[in-house]
């Protein structure tokens, strides 16, 4: 008889944990409170990346004249038809996800589901009344929710946050967006390109202030930033607001969190802009799932605790996802990886999560991504550590489309020419870091990489530039 796995959540880490266990033999039940597809499907990865396509196109036209091309009449931001665009973009993306599910023969519920005791849990659903599920084996993905900033309670109409920015109906015409991390970066790039003036507020002292992000492409990305009119006040925190009637007033202080002040943001006590969004990361929200009722383990800040196969402290339980916390990568791809693994795991193996070589891939104009380790990183692990960067102005690609700004850095070990790590700035980088990542992965030298023969003219070439000239040097 086969063992029933469910699955409670069906983001991208809990559809590809349902349907690898279901192709493992498995009888698989997934459950999902709201739609398939989770976060990312709904209100993040994809429906951003929709936008940022027209914001992208919308910037193109505007700069039609420097590629030779005259285009008469005003070309504006029609934001109902982006947004029916993006709606459509992910009904499509659902409508494929269910013939997924009927394929692998996965029964999908939707409906709140809670622990009620070991190997039971409860099913509330909107048409009908709850039932009892019994498991084998169980993984979590449940995910997590918009982190909140006291005194700043998300309205939907002035004080926002990412769900609320991709339903905007009319575009404001100033916005302040709290935090510069990867979702804020994103939107800063994108309501720019739309036509909105923007002010970016980071507390720490440089944009995409997070792990596996090299500080020269953070400096890199600022720069272009601030070509783009984004105004950004690093080491900057807000304090409260006062609602002005068409705008609201932000009060700004020093951050608390470094010890330089950015000199503009210091003399700065206050911005105004008509709308406000946050974006802050992301909290857990796991109160409701009846952990408890298996003495399922939690940190302090509510993140799940698994150990290296994803399994928690209770028998056949596993977590995979942002329910696992900023102590893992909180990625889409990530999640999708741990969510196969998970379920090998829970029928047949032993194998462990590896998260030294999972790829960035940031969708700001320009694009960031990397992988493996950066300069600094690989420094505090005791590696002899060298770098080697190439521009993309030096690529006829670049200038052939217009995207010269960024640069390639590629981190490697100069005795060895282990290769350690890249880190990519520059047009279209999240389509070719994989590049990267698999020759980690299989552990190849800078050497490797050079001896590569990359396609003519492309951006990937960047990849063989930094290469070829670290080889060069140790030769």
């Amino acid at each position: 008889m086969a063992l029933h796995v469910v699955v409670i959540g069906a983001g991208p880490g809990g559809y590809n944990a349902a349907i690898r266990a279901a192709q493992l033999g498995a009888e698989v039940t997934l459950i999902e409170k709201d739609k398939p597809g989770g976060i990312c499907l709904n209100w993040g990865c994809i429906p951003t990346k929709t936008l940022l396509a027209g914001a992208d196109l919308l910037r193109k036209a505007k700069q039609s004249a420097k590629y030779g091309l005259d285009i008469e009449g005003q070309v504006k931001a029609d934001m109902k038809a982006m947004l029916s665009r993006k709606q459509k973009v992910v009904e499509d993306q659902i409508k494929g996800l269910y013939q997924l599910f009927d394929q692998h023969k996965i029964h999908y519920i939707q409906g709140y589901a809670k622990i009620t005791g070991p190997k039971t849990l409860s099913v509330q659903g909107p048409e009908f009344p709850c039932q009892d599920i019994y498991w084998d084996r169980l993984i979590i993905s449940t995910g997590s929710v918009t982190k909140k900033l006291k005194g700043f309670p998300f309205d939907g109409q002035k004080i926002l946050n990412s769900d609320h920015a991709l339903e905007i109906e009319s575009l404001p015409e100033s916005l302040i967006i709290v935090g510069g991390g990867v979702i804020g970066c994103e939107f800063a790039s994108l309501f720019s390109a739309l036509g909105s003036r923007v002010v970016l507020v980071e507390a720490m002292d440089r944009l995409l202030p997070i792990q596996g992000v090299d500080e020269d492409s953070s400096n890199i990305l600022l720069r272009e930033m601030k070509k783009q009119k984004i105004k950004c006040l690093l080491n900057t925190s807000v304090s409260s607001w006062q609602d002005q009637g068409s705008s609201l007033k932000v009060f700004l202080t020093p951050s608390s969190i470094t010890e330089d002040q950015d000199q503009q943001s210091a003399s700065t006590n206050y911005i105004q802009a008509e709308k406000v969004l946050l974006c802050l990361g992301r909290s857990s929200e796991n109160s409701s799932l009846g952990l408890e009722n298996i003495g399922l383990q939690t940190d302090d800040n509510g993140w799940v605790k698994v150990d290296d196969s994803l399994a928690t402290n209770v028998s056949g339980v596993y977590a995979i996802g942002d329910l696992l916390g900023p102590d893992r990568m909180m990625l889409a791809h990530s999640a999708a990886f741990e969510g196969r693994l998970a379920a090998e795991n829970s029928l047949k193996d032993s194998k462990k999560m590896d998260y030294s070589n999972v790829p960035n891939a940031i969708f700001t104009n320009p694009e960031l991504a990397s992988t493996g380790l950066s300069e600094k990183q690989a420094l505090g692990l005791g590696y002899n550590v060298d770098t080697e960067t190439a521009l993309f102005r030096s690529l006829g690609k670049a200038h052939a489309t217009g995207d010269i700004a960024g640069q390639a850095k590629i981190v490697f070990d100069p005795n060895s020419g282990k290769l350690l790590g890249g880190h990519l700035i520059g047009a279209h980088v999240t389509e070719y870091i994989s590049e990267l990542v698999l020759a980690i992965n299989q552990n190849c030298t800078i050497k490797d990489i050079a001896e590569t023969i990359h396609p003519h003219p492309t951006f990937s070439e960047i990849l063989g530039e930094a290469s070829l000239k670290a080889v060069h040097r140790l030769d």
